[in-house]
C-alpha cells in the first residue's frame, strides 16, 4: 500500500494536463491577437484605398478647375470695346460676358463641364451646382493674386474703374451634393457620413500689358514649338486709332471698323503700313514673306529670343519698307490661305512716324478679312479682334536707356491668360 501510494503521487499525469491547459489557452491567445492584427490590417488597407482613391479624385478636380478658368476666363473680353465703345461704356455692359462665360461652362451640350462629363467616368463628373463662378479684376496678373490682395487692387466686386479680367472656380462636392463622392471601400456602413469631401478652386486672369512676344523652340521645350501669331507688317498707329474709328463696317456687320492696310506701287501711292523684318541685326527677305504671313513669327527669326520688348519709349527698331515687293501674287495668296480659319486672327505692330530703320512702338490685333487680288501693291482688309496666346511677353514696367521705368499700358486687343492660384 504505501509503495503504491508513492507511485500515486509521483504520476505527472496532473501537470501534463495543466501544460496542455496552458497551450491552447495560449493558442487561443495567439489566435485572438492574430484575429485583431487582420482585422487592424484590413481597416487600415481599406482607409489607404479610399485615401489613394480621394487623391485621385481630388488631383482630377483640380485639373478640371484649371481648365475651367483657363478655357473660360477669356469670354470676359467685352466685344463692345472691338467697336471702339468708351471704357465707360462698356462698364455697363458686362453683364453679356458674364452670361457667355456661364453658357462657355455651364451650357448643357457645348459647355465644358458637359464636355468633361462625356469623357470621364462617373466618380469624375461633378454636378453644375457643385461649382461656383466668381468674377473680378487684377490690377496686375502678373503678381498672382496673393500679391496684389495685400497692395488692395484685388477685387471681385469692381465699379467705376476696372473691367471684369479674372475669373474664380470653386468646386465643391460633399456628402449634401447633387453627385456625392463614395468612398471605393464603405463596408457595411452606408450612412453620408463617410462620404469623401473634395475641393478645389482655380483663379486665372487676362493680362494685357504686353511688350512682346518669344517664339518657343521645340529643341528647347521638345513638343512644344510655338510661333508667335505676329505678322511681318506693321501698321501706322493715325490709321489705326484715328482714320479707321470714322471708316465703315462693310464687310461683315458686326460693328468693327475696318481698315485697308496697304502698301505702295509707285512712290506717289498712298501708304499706312509697312513691311517689317523681326530681327534687329538683318535687313527683309522677301522670299521669306510669305511664309511667315502663313505660319507667324519663328524662333529662328528673332537671334534675341524675343520680338521685344516693344514700348515708345524704347528704340525697338527693324529694317522696312512701304514698297510692294516683287513677289506680290505669293503674299496674296499666302494671305488667302489664311482668310476664313483660326489663322486669321494675328498681330500687327504699330508705329508713329515711317522711317527705315522704323521704330515700332506697340501691337495691336486684328482679323484679316480679305485681300485686294487685282490691286498693283498689296492691299489686305482687317478689323479689331481679341488675340490671346502663350507667347506674348508681359511686363508691368520697361526700362529705358536713360534706366528710367515706364510703366505699360494696358493694351486693348493682344493678351496672355495667366492661371494665377
Amino acid at each position: 500500500m504505501p509503495s503504491t501510494l508513492a507511485i500515486h503521487e509521483s504520476s505527472p499525469v496532473k501537470p501534463v494536463r495543466r501544460r496542455a491547459r496552458r497551450s491552447r489557452a495560449r493558442k487561443g491567445a495567439m489566435w485572438l491577437a492574430f484575429l485583431f492584427i487582420m482585422l487592424i490590417g484590413i481597416a487600415s488597407l481599406a482607409l489607404a484605398v479610399n485615401w489613394a482613391y480621394g487623391l485621385l479624385l481630388q488631383q482630377h478636380q483640380q485639373r478640371l478647375c484649371d481648365l475651367l478658368a483657363v478655357d473660360a476666363v477669356h469670354h470676359l473680353l467685352d466685344d463692345d470695346l472691338l467697336a471702339d465703345a468708351p471704357v465707360i461704356d462698356a462698364l455697363t455692359n458686362q453683364a453679356d460676358d458674364v452670361t457667355e462665360t456661364n453658357q462657355a461652362i455651364f451650357d448643357n451640350s457645348t459647355g465644358l463641364l458637359a464636355q468633361n462629363n462625356n469623357v470621364t467616368a462617373n466618380p469624375f463628373h461633378p454636378a453644375a451646382s457643385d461649382v461656383t463662378l466668381t468674377f473680378g479684376s487684377v490690377d496686375d496678373a502678373s503678381q498672382g493674386p496673393l500679391y496684389v490682395t495685400f497692395l488692395g487692387v484685388y477685387n471681385f466686386d469692381p465699379s467705376g474703374t476696372s473691367l471684369y479680367n479674372t475669373l474664380r472656380v470653386d468646386i465643391r462636392r460633399d456628402p449634401a451634393s447633387m453627385r456625392r463622392v463614395f468612398p471605393l471601400v464603405r463596408g457595411i456602413v452606408r450612412d453620408s457620413v463617410y462620404d469623401l469631401t473634395l475641393s478645389a478652386s482655380s483663379l486665372a486672369s487676362i493680362d494685357s500689358r504686353v511688350v512682346g512676344f518669344r517664339p518657343i523652340e521645340s529643341s528647347v521645350y521638345p513638343d512644344t514649338n510655338k510661333n508667335a501669331p505676329v505678322l511681318p507688317i506693321a501698321v501706322s498707329q493715325n490709321a489705326w486709332f484715328n482714320v479707321r474709328p470714322g471708316l465703315g463696317d462693310l464687310h461683315n456687320g458686326n460693328g468693327r471698323k475696318e481698315l485697308w492696310v496697304e502698301l505702295k506701287d509707285v512712290p506717289a501711292d498712298p501708304a499706312n503700313a509697312a513691311l517689317i523684318d523681326f530681327d534687329l541685326a538683318l535687313s527683309i527677305n522677301t522670299s521669306d514673306l510669305p511664309n511667315q504671313i502663313q505660319t507667324g513669327l519663328n524662333s529662328s527669326l528673332v537671334t534675341t529670343g524675343t520680338f521685344g520688348p516693344i514700348h515708345p519709349s524704347l528704340n525697338y527698331r527693324v529694317d522696312a519698307t512701304q514698297q510692294t515687293p516683287s513677289n506680290l501674287a505669293a503674299l496674296k495668296t499666302a494671305f488667302t490661305g489664311i482668310i476664313g480659319t483660326n489663322q486669321a486672327k494675328r498681330v500687327l505692330p504699330i508705329y508713329n512716324t515711317f522711317a527705315n530703320p522704323l521704330k515700332l512702338e506697340g501691337f495691336v490685333g486684328v482679323e484679316i478679312l480679305d485681300v485686294d487680288l487685282l490691286a498693283p501693291r498689296l492691299r489686305i482688309l482687317v478689323e479689331p479682334a481679341f488675340v490671346i496666346h502663350s507667347t506674348a511677353v508681359t511686363q508691368r514696367f520697361v526700362t529705358d536707356s536713360l534706366n528710367n521705368d515706364n510703366p505699360v499700358d494696358e493694351n486693348l486687343y493682344v493678351h496672355k491668360v495667366r492661371l494665377t492660384q
